[in-house]
């Protein structure tokens, strides 16, 4: 008996230990699961600017194919693992709100989808990134070569080769403007899936930019608290039109962001290659707009502040250190996005030399002030004047709050006249002309800058937002938080340019890219700081933080209307890509010009990849002539089908279009769209000079 009685124990305990063993087990599986569902957001974030930094690499140097790409991205995807930044804790909580993020950035990309703008036609900046991507796809760089239309063009006077607005080089390539990151990424886009797939890059990158906004609130305020300025900025007009649209602003907000989250993580634990990662990151705004110095600059400027002693605490002895890991590569990725504008856009970083130059100025100052900082003594001990950090915070604090009253309230009492060029003043003289506004073509209406986030966000947002701000500028200096001094230095310097002159005709929703990428993300998880104080307040202060909450949201929804549902430039791009399809196997395509969008002409050889010559004078041109002397096959591309003759009557148009844009406006919020009506019709040309309908 006794026996039986020790098997007994000794079967219990055997099976105690082995459930013990099962539960350690599982909530070891559970830990490694919350981990992996943590550090998800920042994950994402990180692989989406490994691939735009190797994409925009390889464009730069015309080596960009699709094959150079997957390859190096999968190493890179190895390596990644090793550059995560600092884990967040593991509290069930956080891996909650950040499934919450993952799901949520998914879930808006999905709905976004659809109505993803189609801007085929290079009238505005969106049309040329997405038609840049397509020449990026197409030759493996950005240079549109035009050799052979204008061999043919010259020997016709009712030709030419040039693309509409867009000059032809003497090496006889055409170059649009900007740089290459937006497009580079957009080309993988085409190349996957056409137009179609080219039209929804910019939407995922916005999805990825909701998560990069979430991976830097939540190290301020908390993963739940993070989500709101997350969800504000995903329901609001501005955020979704730029990332539907194919507007740079989205991935400059994205890169900006992770920078600032991979510098927390670096002065949290003093690990280098953090450091060089934000470095990267802030310096790779360089490869998304020439403007991407700017917050470079204010980077640069924040690790200045820094070394002399603001923010300083006595673990961070080795500033001088970090700041020089950080700068160099941020002065390396200025200097590859400036040499993508040397060698691919040189005409147009010619024509913005006059707004460059200070901020390249300014740029290499506060450099070379790092760097000689840095090595110097301050470098190991900051000066003693700044010791005494309560007055500084206090002061900066006050300084910040003076300033916001400032330019809120500078519509009732100050006008800015700041358009000086033609062009520019006969667009804004339309627009008053159109909205009933007094007449003054030099208005720039820069006065109203923050007040646009009272159209698009709602004036609490914007009060809540404005003591959040002062908070958060206050505790980084008294409580010794370096990296939040060079984040906030970063929006600072980009703030007192673009809040002060916004620098770009003013009409909505064009003019509201330039404060998105830093100084956007900023005012929202300063209202962030802002909520979570005041529910720190008891009960009533729950209470006024969820109603606060709840306004804000009913304020950004009500900016929305039947437009949500509207795309930007509807039926381009079928448009093209019936156009395409129809003249495939053609050498040369003749576009009609009377008739034809505006740059058109850029569009065809952008995306179907075919010298384009562009017919003036339909009516005085001899066709056969051309015809013969044409190397090759002739598609006819008319958008007036009168203007073409015919050999036979075209049974129906090759497209028909109802083309929709986004009506603008100077002091309001677009709310209605306008809309035009256009076929296209697309021939092969005959010896004899006539046309045969294309099949289908």
């Amino acid at each position: 008996m006794a026996r039986w009685k020790a098997f007994g124990a000794e079967a219990r305990a055997t099976f105690s230990a082995r459930i013990g063993e099962l539960i350690d087990h599982d909530n070891g599986a559970a830990e490694r699961d919350r981990r992996v569902v943590t550090s998800l957001p920042d994950a994402l974030v990180l692989a989406t600017t490994a691939l735009f930094l190797i994409c925009s690499t390889l464009a730069i140097f015309g080596w960009f194919t699709l094959w150079a790409v997957i390859p190096i991205f999968v190493v890179s995807l190895v390596a990644l693992r090793w550059l995560m930044p600092i884990a967040m804790p593991l509290a069930s909580s956080g891996a909650v709100t950040a499934g919450i993020a993952v799901v949520g950035a998914a879930v808006w990309a999905a709905v976004q989808l659809p109505f993803a703008s189609e801007y085929f036609v290079a009238i505005r900046d969106p049309g040329i990134y997405l038609l840049s991507g397509a020449a990026i796809a197409n030759t493996g760089g950005s240079p549109l070569d035009v050799s052979a239309a204008h061999a043919l063009a010259a020997q016709f006077p009712e030709l030419a080769e040039r693309p509409g607005a867009f000059a032809v080089s003497d090496d006889l390539t055409v170059r649009t403007q900007g740089n290459i990151g937006l497009p580079s990424l957009i080309a993988i886009g085409y190349i996957l899936g056409g137009t179609v797939g080219a039209t929804w890059v910019n939407v995922f990158l916005g999805a990825v930019g909701l998560l990069a906004v979430y991976g830097l609130a939540r190290r301020l305020v908390g993963g739940a608290w993070a989500l709101a300025p997350m969800a504000a900025l995903a329901l609001s007009m501005p955020y979704i039109y730029l990332s539907r649209t194919t507007y740079t602003e989205i991935l400059t907000l994205l890169v900006m962001c992770a920078g600032a989250v991979w510098l927390i993580s670096g002065f949290a634990r003093h690990r280098s290659i953090d450091f060089i990662v934000a470095g990267v990151f802030t310096g790779s705004a360089a490869l998304t707009r020439i403007d991407g110095a700017l917050g470079i600059a204010g980077a640069l400027l924040g690790f200045v502040f820094v070394l002399i002693g603001v923010g300083r605490t006595r673990a961070d002895a080795g500033v001088g250190r970090a700041a020089l890991q950080f700068a160099l590569p941020t002065i390396a990725l200025l200097g590859l996005g400036t040499l993508d504008l040397v060698l691919n856009m040189p005409r147009y970083l010619s024509d913005q030399l006059a707004n460059s130059r200070p901020l390249w100025a300014g740029t290499a100052v506060f450099a070379l002030a790092l760097v000689i900082l840095s090595l110097s003594p301050l470098g190991r001990k900051p000066l003693e004047f700044v010791a005494a950090h309560k007055p500084i915070a206090i002061g900066a604090a006050a300084t910040l709050g003076l300033l916001l009253v400032g330019w809120v309230s500078r519509p009732f009492w100050l006008e800015m006249h700041e358009i000086s060029k033609g062009p520019y003043q006969n667009a804004v003289e339309g627009l008053q002309l159109r909205d009933g506004l007094p007449i003054d073509p030099s208005r720039s209406y820069d006065e109203y800058s923050l007040w646009w986030y009272g159209w698009y966000f709602g004036w609490p947002l914007l009060l809540i937002a404005a003591v959040g701000l002062c908070l958060w500028l206050y505790w980084a200096i008294s409580r010794k938080r370096a990296a939040h001094i060079v984040i906030l230095a970063t929006v600072a310097v980009s703030a007192l340019l673009y809040l002060t002159f916004i620098k770009i005709t003013p009409d909505q929703i064009w003019a509201f890219r330039r404060v998105l990428p830093v100084i956007t993300p900023a005012i929202l998880v300063g209202f962030a700081i802002g909520l979570r104080l005041l529910a720190g307040f008891g009960k009533w202060g729950r209470i006024a933080a969820g109603a606060v909450g709840l306004v804000t949201s009913l304020s950004i929804l009500s900016t929305w209307g039947q437009i949500f549902f509207e795309v930007e430039g509807s039926d381009q791009g079928q448009e093209i890509a019936a156009i395409c399809e129809a003249s495939d196997g053609a050498d040369v395509i003749a576009l009609v010009g009377p008739g034809a969008p505006a740059n058109f002409a850029l569009t065809l050889p952008s995306v179907c990849d075919t010298q384009t010559v562009t017919i003036w004078e339909p009516g005085a041109l001899d066709w056969a002539e051309l015809a013969s002397a044409a190397d090759g096959r002739v598609a006819v591309v008319s958008f007036d089908d009168g203007a073409v003759p015919w050999s036979v009557a075209p049974r129906t148009a090759t497209a028909t279009s109802e083309v929709h844009f986004w009506q603008r406006h100077l002091l309001e919020t677009p709310r209605t769209t306008t809309l035009s009506v256009r076929s296209v019709f697309v021939g092969f040309l005959n010896s004899d000079g006539t046309v045969t309908p294309a099949a289908g």
